[in-house]
């Protein structure tokens, strides 16, 4: 399959737009977290996504049960589900920018567990990046200064880690598992597991909260679709930077609806963790051409 420049630019233009639209889903997630656990949370945001997949997969006349080694799904959706409640309680106790602060060390755990789990080898350059990386982290954990590390710091760093395992899980994929049908599977194993563990402290859900439910569902469905476009596009490595941009979004969001400003000691952590992160990335560039990988859109931003 061949890949113009003119794909790369339409693929990076969806990316951007599927991180803002993410964004859009995780301020309604921080509206939601002071009201219900964070695991209903997950599974009321899981059903609420199903009708716009169900007719994406209607429109794009694909077969949920064309999917191969389904107990790899059902893993996936289980780290989903973790990477989700994780992120709620994290931005129900702090803002979205100091959750995706520590949360953007993502690349940096991928690449270790690379390391430790696939027992890949790295150069001195890369090893350097994780390191200034991790310490952009430990600014990040810390935003106030008044403890060691917050309860929610340490939930979006359980984030990071469990997307990093959801991550390197797509390797155990089969390469011609459609998209579509993939994502549906992810969504769906979250929305049953969710909601049999969320059972036991359920709480009613208030009719004031149906918008923001239905809200966080459709955007939720829609970031997702995006990310399934561009991926499908243009390789990991062209696009995966431009995730980043969920910084500004977060800072926007905090600034504009929840009047939260970040401490600059965050503001430091967060350009670390990116610096660091670009660096990871850019280093993959010189690594043998990969093609883009439909299963690689699977992985769901929180």
């Amino acid at each position: 399959m061949v890949i113009s420049p003119q794909d790369h630019k339409r693929a990076i233009l969806r990316m951007i737009l599927a991180v803002a639209v993410f964004a859009c889903m995780d301020a309604g997630l921080k509206g939601l977290a002071p009201h219900y656990p964070p695991l209903e949370i997950v599974a009321l945001r899981s059903w609420a996504s199903l009708p716009f997949l169900l007719a994406l997969l209607r429109y794009s006349n694909v077969s949920i049960f064309s999917v191969k080694g389904r107990w790899v799904y059902g893993f996936r959706s289980f780290t989903s589900l973790l990477m989700i409640a994780t992120f709620i309680y994290s931005v129900g106790r702090q803002g979205l920018t100091d959750a995706y602060a520590v949360f953007m060390s993502a690349p940096l755990l991928v690449a270790l567990l690379s390391i430790i789990v696939l027992k890949e080898k790295i150069s001195l350059r890369r090893w350097l990046s994780i390191v200034a990386g991790l310490i952009g982290v430990l600014l990040a954990l810390n935003p106030g200064g008044s403890e060691l590390i917050s309860s929610a710091g340490l939930a979006a760093l359980a984030t990071a880690f469990f997307y990093s395992i959801n991550v390197l899980s797509i390797r155990a994929l089969h390469p011609d598992d459609p998209a579509e049908a993939v994502v549906f599977w992810n969504i769906m194993g979250m929305a049953v597991m969710a909601s049999l563990l969320a059972m036991p402290q359920w709480t009613a859900v208030r009719v004031e909260d149906a918008g923001l439910i239905g809200l966080v569902g459709t955007t939720g469905a829609l970031a997702q679709h995006f990310l399934t476009v561009a991926f499908r596009m243009a390789p990991a490595s062209v696009i995966a930077p431009f995730e980043y941009t969920a910084l500004v979004w977060g800072a926007l969001i905090d600034l504009i609806i929840f009047n939260h400003v970040p401490t600059l000691q965050v503001l430091i952590g967060a350009m670390v963790v990116t610096l660091a992160g670009l660096a990871v990335m850019t280093e993959r560039r010189h690594l043998p051409t990969e093609r883009p990988q439909e299963s690689d859109a699977s992985q769901p931003l929180p």
